[in-house]
């Protein structure tokens, strides 16, 4: 059985990135997850408290240590298994 579409508005749309281009929606499902997303900050937003910056290298444990990505007090490190 077909579903109706489901309608964005114009101005949403636009809003949503510099290409004003939408996801092939697998599910119906898919389009109340999809609308959630929107409501969220995307990762380009920089106003406020809230930020994303990106890190373009594998992040393993020694290099995400060195840069500040993760901590390890004493105790965790007598816990750990070697790998």
């Amino acid at each position: 059985m077909r579903q109706p579409a489901a309608a964005f508005g114009r101005d949403q749309v636009l809003a949503w990135n510099d290409t004003a281009s939408l996801p092939l929606l697998p599910t119906e499902d898919s389009i109340e997850v999809f609308a959630q997303l929107r409501r969220a900050p995307w990762l380009g937003y920089t106003e406020g408290d809230w930020f994303f910056r990106p890190i373009q290298v594998d992040v393993n444990t020694p290099i995400a240590r060195r840069v500040g990505l993760v901590q390890f007090s004493p105790a965790d490190l007598q816990q750990a298994v070697p790998a």
